[in-house]
Protein backbone atom coordinates (compact mmCIF):
# COMPACT_ATOMS: atom_id res chain seq x y z
CA UNK A 1 0.00 0.00 0.00
CA UNK A 2 3.38 2.36 0.84
CA UNK A 3 4.35 2.01 -2.54
CA UNK A 4 0.95 2.21 -4.40
CA UNK A 5 0.61 5.60 -2.67
CA UNK A 6 4.19 6.87 -3.59
CA UNK A 7 3.33 5.28 -7.50
CA UNK A 8 -0.15 7.38 -7.41
CA UNK A 9 1.74 10.47 -6.06
CA UNK A 10 4.11 9.92 -8.89
CA UNK A 11 1.64 9.20 -11.59
CA UNK A 12 -1.20 11.73 -10.76
CA UNK A 13 -3.97 10.40 -12.78
CA UNK A 14 -7.54 10.17 -11.24
CA UNK A 15 -7.94 6.38 -11.70
CA UNK A 16 -4.89 5.58 -10.06
CA UNK A 17 -5.96 7.34 -7.00
CA UNK A 18 -9.64 5.66 -7.20
CA UNK A 19 -7.67 2.38 -6.86
CA UNK A 20 -5.53 3.14 -4.25
CA UNK A 21 -8.27 5.26 -2.13
CA UNK A 22 -10.23 1.38 -1.85
CA UNK A 23 -7.46 -0.86 -1.67
CA UNK A 24 -6.64 1.39 1.40
CA UNK A 25 -10.37 0.80 2.37
CA UNK A 26 -9.63 -2.54 2.39
CA UNK A 27 -6.35 -2.59 4.12
CA UNK A 28 -7.51 -0.57 7.12
CA UNK A 29 -10.76 -2.77 7.58
CA UNK A 30 -8.43 -6.22 7.88
CA UNK A 31 -6.41 -4.55 10.24
CA UNK A 32 -9.23 -3.56 12.44
CA UNK A 33 -9.15 0.79 11.90
CA UNK A 34 -12.96 0.58 10.81
CA UNK A 35 -13.35 4.04 11.01
CA UNK A 36 -10.58 4.82 8.79
CA UNK A 37 -12.00 2.07 7.00
CA UNK A 38 -15.63 3.96 6.75
CA UNK A 39 -13.44 7.02 5.74
CA UNK A 40 -11.42 5.45 2.63
CA UNK A 41 -14.38 3.92 1.37
CA UNK A 42 -16.52 7.09 1.32
CA UNK A 43 -14.07 8.94 -0.58
CA UNK A 44 -13.35 6.28 -3.06
CA UNK A 45 -17.00 6.08 -3.63
CA UNK A 46 -17.02 10.05 -3.92
CA UNK A 47 -13.65 9.81 -6.22
CA UNK A 48 -15.60 7.00 -8.48
CA UNK A 49 -18.41 8.83 -9.40
CA UNK A 50 -16.40 12.02 -10.41
CA UNK A 51 -14.77 9.74 -12.60
CA UNK A 52 -18.30 8.41 -13.88
CA UNK A 53 -16.42 4.96 -12.78
CA UNK A 54 -19.97 3.29 -12.50
CA UNK A 55 -18.68 -0.19 -12.10
CA UNK A 56 -16.09 0.64 -9.69
CA UNK A 57 -18.92 2.74 -7.82
CA UNK A 58 -21.38 0.18 -7.61
CA UNK A 59 -18.77 -2.60 -6.15
CA UNK A 60 -17.09 0.12 -3.13
CA UNK A 61 -20.81 1.10 -2.60
CA UNK A 62 -21.49 -2.72 -2.01
CA UNK A 63 -18.87 -2.30 1.28
CA UNK A 64 -20.34 0.89 2.46
CA UNK A 65 -23.16 -0.55 4.50
CA UNK A 66 -20.91 -3.06 6.45
CA UNK A 67 -18.49 0.03 6.89
CA UNK A 68 -20.67 1.84 9.06
CA UNK A 69 -21.63 -0.84 10.83
CA UNK A 70 -18.30 -1.93 11.93
CA UNK A 71 -17.60 1.72 12.87
CA UNK A 72 -20.37 1.49 14.87
CA UNK A 73 -22.44 3.54 13.06
CA UNK A 74 -26.01 1.68 12.80
CA UNK A 75 -28.57 4.81 11.35
CA UNK A 76 -25.65 5.30 8.74
CA UNK A 77 -25.39 1.87 8.00
CA UNK A 78 -29.15 1.71 7.63
CA UNK A 79 -29.13 4.65 5.31
CA UNK A 80 -26.27 3.81 2.81
CA UNK A 81 -28.11 0.14 2.88
CA UNK A 82 -31.28 1.61 1.90
CA UNK A 83 -29.68 3.80 -0.93
CA UNK A 84 -27.50 0.84 -2.27
CA UNK A 85 -31.17 -0.91 -2.13
CA UNK A 86 -32.74 1.15 -4.69
CA UNK A 87 -29.46 2.39 -6.65
CA UNK A 88 -28.48 -1.17 -7.22
CA UNK A 89 -30.94 -2.81 -9.65
CA UNK A 90 -29.31 -3.74 -13.35
CA UNK A 91 -28.46 -7.76 -13.80
CA UNK A 92 -24.62 -6.77 -12.93
CA UNK A 93 -25.38 -5.24 -9.98
CA UNK A 94 -27.02 -7.99 -8.63
CA UNK A 95 -23.73 -9.19 -6.47
CA UNK A 96 -23.20 -5.35 -5.23
CA UNK A 97 -26.47 -5.28 -4.09
CA UNK A 98 -26.43 -8.41 -2.23
CA UNK A 99 -23.51 -7.94 -0.19
CA UNK A 100 -25.83 -3.88 0.68
CA UNK A 101 -28.46 -6.16 1.62
CA UNK A 102 -26.90 -8.63 3.97
CA UNK A 103 -25.40 -5.77 5.87
CA UNK A 104 -28.71 -3.78 5.52
CA UNK A 105 -30.84 -6.70 7.40
CA UNK A 106 -27.95 -6.88 10.26
CA UNK A 107 -28.54 -2.81 10.66
CA UNK A 108 -32.39 -2.97 11.25
CA UNK A 109 -31.90 -5.66 13.40
CA UNK A 110 -29.49 -3.66 15.33
CA UNK A 111 -31.99 -0.99 15.19
CA UNK A 112 -35.06 -3.24 16.40
CA UNK A 113 -36.28 -2.13 13.16
CA UNK A 114 -37.64 -6.31 12.78
CA UNK A 115 -40.76 -6.03 10.33
CA UNK A 116 -38.36 -4.11 7.69
CA UNK A 117 -35.53 -6.36 8.42
CA UNK A 118 -37.09 -9.50 8.12
CA UNK A 119 -39.04 -7.97 4.57
CA UNK A 120 -35.23 -7.17 3.12
CA UNK A 121 -34.10 -10.43 4.05
CA UNK A 122 -36.50 -12.24 2.36
CA UNK A 123 -35.05 -10.31 -0.76
CA UNK A 124 -31.29 -11.09 0.64
CA UNK A 125 -31.02 -14.68 1.47
CA UNK A 126 -31.64 -15.70 -2.27
CA UNK A 127 -28.88 -13.09 -3.05
CA UNK A 128 -26.73 -14.22 -0.54
CA UNK A 129 -26.60 -18.17 -1.37
CA UNK A 130 -25.98 -17.12 -4.76
CA UNK A 131 -23.37 -14.56 -4.38
CA UNK A 132 -21.67 -17.02 -1.11
CA UNK A 133 -22.88 -14.39 1.42
CA UNK A 134 -24.54 -17.07 3.11
CA UNK A 135 -21.92 -17.29 6.22
CA UNK A 136 -22.23 -13.79 6.84
CA UNK A 137 -25.89 -13.64 6.36
CA UNK A 138 -26.70 -16.47 8.40
CA UNK A 139 -24.91 -14.58 11.86
CA UNK A 140 -26.58 -11.80 10.94
CA UNK A 141 -29.99 -13.60 10.66
CA UNK A 142 -28.90 -15.44 13.97
CA UNK A 143 -29.53 -11.57 15.69
CA UNK A 144 -32.96 -11.32 14.30
CA UNK A 145 -34.26 -14.71 14.95
CA UNK A 146 -32.88 -13.90 18.59
CA UNK A 147 -34.73 -10.93 18.67
CA UNK A 148 -38.17 -12.66 17.13
CA UNK A 149 -37.76 -14.81 20.01
CA UNK A 150 -36.86 -17.84 17.99
CA UNK A 151 -33.48 -18.29 19.81
CA UNK A 152 -33.52 -22.14 18.99
CA UNK A 153 -33.55 -21.24 15.26
CA UNK A 154 -30.91 -18.48 16.24
CA UNK A 155 -28.57 -20.73 17.54
CA UNK A 156 -28.61 -23.52 14.33
CA UNK A 157 -28.09 -20.40 12.24
CA UNK A 158 -25.36 -19.53 13.71
CA UNK A 159 -24.09 -23.03 14.45
CA UNK A 160 -23.99 -23.11 10.45
CA UNK A 161 -22.44 -20.24 10.21
CA UNK A 162 -19.26 -20.96 12.51
CA UNK A 163 -19.05 -24.10 10.55
CA UNK A 164 -18.04 -22.42 7.73
CA UNK A 165 -15.14 -20.22 9.22
CA UNK A 166 -11.89 -21.62 9.77
CA UNK A 167 -9.58 -19.82 12.46
CA UNK A 168 -9.52 -15.85 12.12
CA UNK A 169 -6.58 -14.67 9.95
CA UNK A 170 -6.94 -11.05 10.66
CA UNK A 171 -8.72 -8.12 12.67
CA UNK A 172 -12.11 -8.09 10.96
CA UNK A 173 -12.49 -12.32 11.09
CA UNK A 174 -11.57 -11.89 14.88
CA UNK A 175 -14.28 -9.82 15.12
CA UNK A 176 -16.63 -11.61 13.40
CA UNK A 177 -15.52 -14.52 15.64
CA UNK A 178 -16.37 -12.22 18.71
CA UNK A 179 -19.46 -11.87 17.62
CA UNK A 180 -20.06 -15.22 16.86
CA UNK A 181 -19.44 -15.77 20.97
CA UNK A 182 -21.76 -12.55 21.90
CA UNK A 183 -24.52 -14.03 19.40
CA UNK A 184 -24.10 -17.70 21.17
CA UNK A 185 -24.08 -16.33 24.79
CA UNK A 186 -27.65 -14.53 24.03
CA UNK A 187 -28.82 -18.15 22.74
CA UNK A 188 -27.65 -19.65 26.32
CA UNK A 189 -29.21 -17.14 27.87
CA UNK A 190 -32.85 -17.87 26.26
CA UNK A 191 -32.54 -21.54 25.59
CA UNK A 192 -30.10 -22.57 28.63
CA UNK A 193 -26.30 -24.09 28.08
CA UNK A 194 -27.31 -27.53 26.50
CA UNK A 195 -30.19 -26.85 24.52
CA UNK A 196 -28.36 -24.09 23.01
CA UNK A 197 -24.97 -25.97 22.47
CA UNK A 198 -27.03 -28.73 20.94
CA UNK A 199 -28.88 -26.30 18.49
CA UNK A 200 -25.57 -25.08 17.32
CA UNK A 201 -24.21 -29.10 17.08
CA UNK A 202 -27.49 -29.52 14.70
CA UNK A 203 -26.65 -26.00 12.49
CA UNK A 204 -23.18 -27.11 12.39
CA UNK A 205 -24.16 -30.06 10.42
CA UNK A 206 -26.85 -28.51 8.12
CA UNK A 207 -26.18 -28.52 4.49
CA UNK A 208 -26.54 -24.80 2.36
CA UNK A 209 -30.46 -25.92 1.06
CA UNK A 210 -31.64 -26.28 4.61
CA UNK A 211 -29.58 -23.49 6.22
CA UNK A 212 -31.18 -21.63 3.50
CA UNK A 213 -35.01 -23.15 4.20
CA UNK A 214 -34.50 -21.91 7.93
CA UNK A 215 -32.92 -18.52 7.04
CA UNK A 216 -36.33 -17.86 4.26
CA UNK A 217 -38.35 -19.04 7.35
CA UNK A 218 -37.04 -16.79 9.63
CA UNK A 219 -37.50 -13.93 7.26
CA UNK A 220 -41.08 -15.11 6.56
CA UNK A 221 -42.35 -15.38 9.80
CA UNK A 222 -40.90 -11.69 11.28
CA UNK A 223 -42.38 -9.68 7.96
CA UNK A 224 -45.67 -8.67 9.79
CA UNK A 225 -45.46 -5.71 7.55
CA UNK A 226 -46.89 -5.18 3.83
CA UNK A 227 -44.13 -4.75 1.35
CA UNK A 228 -45.59 -0.99 0.50
CA UNK A 229 -44.60 0.16 3.90
CA UNK A 230 -41.71 -1.01 3.86
CA UNK A 231 -40.51 0.02 0.45
CA UNK A 232 -41.79 3.81 1.76
CA UNK A 233 -39.66 3.38 5.32
CA UNK A 234 -36.94 2.81 2.53
CA UNK A 235 -37.36 5.42 0.38
CA UNK A 236 -37.48 7.62 3.31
Amino acid sequence: LSEARLLTQQIAHPKAQLIEAFHAGHVAMFCGDMDLHLRRMTDALALARRLGASRAACYIQSFLPGAALLAGDVPLAISLGSQAALELREPYQRRYLAAALVDLVRALAEAGELDRSCHEAIKAVPLAWEYGFQTELARHMALLALRLDRAADAATLLGYATSQRAAPRNALEIRCRTDCDALRQMAECSLGPSLARAALDAGGRLDDSTAFALAISIADSGSSSDPASATKSSDA
